[in-house]
C-alpha cells in the first residue's frame, strides 16, 4: 500500500504514478490512498518530514491533537491494512 498527501505534485506522486501502473501488470494490487486533511494537517506532517532531516522544529501540542484526530479519521481510507 502506497500512502501520501496528494495525487500530483511532489517526488512521491511522481514515482506513484508510474510504479502504480507498473505493479499492475505484473499482476500486483497495489493501492495507492490520498490522505485527506485540512492544511494544519498537512504543515505538521511537513514539520515530521523536516525532523528527519535533522532540521529543528517546532510542533506544539495543539498541532499534534489536530494531526492525530484526522489521522484517525485517515485511518479509516487505509483500512485494517493500517493496523
Amino acid at each position: 500500500m502506497h500512502i501520501n498527501s496528494t495525487l500530483v505534485g511532489g517526488g512521491v506522486a511522481e514515482i506513484l504514478r508510474s510504479l502504480v501502473p507498473l505493479m499492475q501488470e505484473v499482476e500486483s494490487s497495489p493501492r495507492w490512498v490520498v490522505l485527506e486533511g485540512n492544511p494544519e494537517f498537512f504543515n505538521t506532517t511537513k514539520l515530521f518530514h523536516n525532523v528527519m532531516h535533522n532540521q529543528p522544529v517546532n510542533i506544539t501540542g495543539e498541532m499534534l491533537e489536530s494531526y492525530l484526530a484526522i489521522a484517525q479519521k485517515n485511518k479509516q481510507l487505509v483500512g485494517e491494512e493500517a493496523e
